[in-house]
């Protein structure tokens, strides 16, 4: 091939490495410049040049070109918002040393408030600036797993920023002129933090400043529609459980679209109604509930704010600004931090009726009220109280209220009334910004997530009331015994960044966090397990007990794969616990001799990239693994480890070639989101994949060897269209040649269960479902849980706590289910599941 004949694939990639590092250098954010890489590569591939001559060139051409269309977009996004906030700026001249602060706080309370591994991966990310395959290998996680939880985090952020007018608008004039020399001034102090609080700090400032706001969403003004004729309208009902499973969403592939004016049907009076349905009358709703509305008017932000007390019924009548008849709706939140009832905040990204009255059901809860305590009677700041329901006098794993200690030790819980609970009292470490504190509600103290290693957990059992405060007895916590101890390499050199966990024989576990677990030994003693980090020696501390039989293990190694089973030690503290780690084995992928950067590396259930030399150091802790590897439409043989690999290099060469399956969808909807699973009919290769697109992409790719296959496709989160997917089954032939398979799109829709005594608590039982052919049904429901973890029944039993969500989309028809309440009987309901919806099955006890 000459320089004057079209490059082919090979000559494409082989320039990857390159275009990564010009895109580093022109993105200062990592994401992004992964981002811009990898879309300048498929675009070289869908579109390649003419000629091979200078493609480093035409490299660096596209890519600069999305570099100042970037620009030209951020410049016109801040013009945009500067010019919105003029009318602010009138009663906020400047953005003073005050408010500087109270973002800094709030930022680092957001970040800090992150679901693991969220949380830990926005921190090594964009402060350790660790390399998203570092961060895979680390977390035992794909690398796409990794960006997926990055880009999560990003949004959770940004949708709480922009739920906070002030802030953001304090935001947006840091970031508008001199946005260097403002952003230096945020970070002041932060040479003097410790590392916990530096990387609290920066993650929190550079995330959510250079990459949230800029990326807030903003519409142009489009021409008004005129409004409908009035009808006799129904209400709305909004179920205010953990999930908030009835927040209206927008259907990105709905007819009506954001970038539309809806259509503003308004009250004749100027009023929108809300009604709190589950008022309790030993418990009067004597708090504010905030009304939120934005929208944009000729080209200008507008918005209209309101507090009011419900009446007694639980009745709101906000007044409507004149202006919403023809402004462009932008968003809508309804908000009340509660006294007697859990907290709820609403959001609206369309216009309701505003003609409807909008039902929000509310749940008593019970405040319960104490203080935890040290050894010499101390106070514990910052200890995280966590509730947890006792089912027939045994705890069950399932937090039914948390929150942390303030500085005199003592703390206020929300929990559910008249249940009796467990309350765990675990000394935890503060969270500091520049040597301050972090305070909450109630002078609530947050933690950064590490347990503390000199103090034991405690546990009081209680019952809380409605309408008043339940004083709880002092938790008085014990001295605990460290587990201290070194992680070595077999040859005996330190390992350091290894996580290191504990966990001990014991009758219960109650999990407090990703990394933090209490765990119950016999005579109601306590202790807690944890994970930790070692430092440069291999060294680590870990909470523990005096006499009880611990097993530490490593999970994981900075910069190593480890599938397979957790190097460990058995130990029994105050004795020194020593793990011993297996030499990593160094696996090269090769094309025709040449190393391959970025090619993929699987193993049973995990999978990692290379770094730039091609290699990828894996630690082999079970017996004979298989192995192989991928780049583009080549993969090496499967390659088994043994132990005498340790410590040695070994190659695996992309000599193979793969089949390409294609797959798209025809129907009405697109779908962006899809899950695959496939099995070889006559072979032993299977996998599953999540696939992601976007609108330009192009078909959902498979990599296959050629051969016959049963694929599986289901629904996948992400997007409307993929989560309510109907699952299909199909048996395909992959030729070497490849293959394009065009599937019908079926959707159906979700159950969400809302059985709910006379207090609005969640109550348990059974469900049996029987579809519209009058089959049952047999799937588990699902809870989600206020820390972002979710809570799986048997088969047909509904759980207390939440909302259950069935676990399986249904085809579109009319569905009876049985319900089983205990005390409460038998219940008999009908409900009808309709097409990408969510039906809201609600019983009131």
């Amino acid at each position: 091939m000459t320089a004057a004949d079209p490059p082919n694939v090979h000559q494409l990639l082989a320039h990857a490495a390159w275009v990564q590092r010009l895109a580093q250098r022109l993105w200062t954010d990592v994401a992004a410049a992964d981002d811009a890489a990898q879309e300048a590569l498929l675009a070289a591939l869908r579109r390649p040049p003419a000629t091979g001559s200078n493609l480093r060139g035409w490299l660096a051409t596209l890519l600069r070109n999305a570099w100042r269309g970037q620009r030209r977009t951020d410049a016109r996004r801040q013009a945009r918002e500067l010019a919105a906030m003029r009318r602010d700026t009138v009663e906020e001249p400047a953005v003073d040393a005050v408010a500087r602060t109270e973002l800094h706080q709030f930022l680092v309370t957001q970040v800090l408030a992150l679901p693991e591994p969220q949380r830990s991966l926005v921190l090594e990310h964009y402060f350790e600036h660790r390399e998203l395959a570092a961060l895979a290998r680390r977390h035992a996680l794909t690398i796409d797993a990794v960006q997926a939880h990055l880009r999560r985090a990003r949004n959770a952020l940004r949708l709480r920023l922009d739920g906070q007018p002030r802030h953001r608008r304090v935001l947006a004039a840091v970031c508008s002129a001199g946005t260097a020399a403002k952003l230096a001034t945020i970070t002041t102090g932060v040479l003097v933090m410790t590392t916990k609080a530096k990387s609290v700090m920066a993650a929190a400032v550079v995330l959510v400043a250079v990459l949230t706001w800029w990326q807030l969403a903003t519409v142009d003004p489009v021409p008004e529609l005129p409004s409908p004729t009035a009808s006799a309208p129904e209400p709305v009902r909004v179920d205010t459980g953990a999930a908030l499973a009835g927040t209206p969403t927008v259907d990105p592939d709905s007819e009506r679209s954001r970038a539309a004016v809806l259509p503003q049907r308004l009250a004749t009076n100027g009023t929108f109604v809300v009604l709190l349905r589950g008022l309790h009358a030993e418990a009067p709703f004597a708090d504010r509930v905030h009304f939120d509305l934005e929208a944009r008017l000729e080209g200008t932000w507008v918005e209209a704010e309101d507090a009011q007390v419900p009446d007694r019924d639980g009745r709101i009548a906000f007044a409507l600004p004149e202006w919403l008849a023809t402004a462009q709706f932008h968003r809508l939140r309804i908000r009340c931090d509660a006294t007697d009832y859990r907290d709820f905040d609403l959001r609206f990204d369309e216009p309701p009726d505003w003609r409807r009255e909008l039902v929000i059901d509310v749940q008593v809860i019970a405040r319960l009220t104490g203080r935890v305590l040290g050894p010499a009677r101390e106070p514990i700041q910052a200890a995280r109280i966590v509730a947890f329901a006792f089912d027939k006098g045994i705890p069950v794993d399932r937090k039914l209220g948390e929150t942390t200690t303030a500085r005199d030790g003592t703390f206020v819980l929300r929990a559910p009334p008249e249940v009796r609970l467990l309350l765990l009292a675990v000394p935890m470490q503060e969270a500091r910004l520049s040597g301050a504190l972090l305070t909450g509600r109630e002078g609530a103290i947050a933690d950064c997530g590490n347990v503390r290693d000199d103090l034991l957990p405690g546990s009081v059992e209680t019952t809380g009331r409605i309408g008043a405060v339940t004083a709880v007895p002092d938790i008085v916590l014990a001295a605990a015994t460290p587990i201290r101890g070194h992680v070595r390499w077999t040859d005996g050199r330190p390992v350091p960044k290894a996580l290191v966990g504990s966990q001990l024989t014991a009758t219960g576990t109650f999990v407090i966090s990703d990394t933090v677990a209490v765990q119950r030994l016999a005579g109601e003693r306590l202790a807690a397990t944890a994970v930790v980090e070692t430092d440069d020696r291999g060294f680590f501390v870990l909470p523990g007990l005096a006499g009880a039989d611990f097993r530490v293990a490593v999970s994981a190694v900075a910069g190593h794969l480890m599938p397979g089973e957790w190097p460990f030690a058995n130990v029994r503290p105050p004795q020194l616990a020593e793990v011993r780690v297996p030499l990593p084995v160094r696996l090269l992928v090769t094309q025709a001799g040449v190393p391959v950067p970025r090619a993929r590396v699987e193993f049973p259930g995990i999978e990692a990239r290379t770094e730039a030399d091609g290699a990828v150091a894996v630690i082999v802790t079970e017996p004979e693994p298989p192995v192989v590897a991928h780049a583009s439409r080549l993969r090496s043989a499967t390659r088994t480890l043994t132990s005498a690999d340790a410590g040695r290099e070994v190659e695996l060469r992309l000599d193979q070639p793969m089949a390409e399956l294609a797959i798209e969808f025809k129907g009405d909807h697109r779908v962006r989101n899809a899950f695959f699973r496939w099995q070889q009919l006559d072979g032993d290769e299977h996998g599953g994949h999540h696939g992601m697109r976007d609108d330009s992409s192009g078909p959902f790719r498979l990599l296959l060897p050629p051969g016959g296959y049963r694929l599986q496709v289901g629904p996948a989160g992400g997007e409307r269209n993929g989560l309510f997917l109907l699952p299909q089954e199909h048996v395909v032939q992959v030729p070497a040649t490849g293959q394009r398979l065009t599937l019908q799109a079926a959707f159906g829709g979700h159950l969400h269960v809302h059985v709910t005594d006379h207090r609005g608590v969640h109550v348990a039982g059974s469900c049996r479902l029987f579809g519209p052919d009058g089959q049952e049904i047999f799937e588990r429901f699902v809870v989600r849980n206020g820390d972002g973890t979710a809570t799986n029944g048997l088969p047909g039993e509904l759980l207390p706590g939440g909302v259950n969500e069935f676990g399986a989309v249904l085809p579109p028809g009319r569905y009876d289910l049985q319900f089983d309440l205990g005390t409460f009987g038998m219940r008999r309901e009908q409900v009808t599941i309709a097409a990408r919806e969510t039906a809201d099955l609600r019983l009131r006890l």
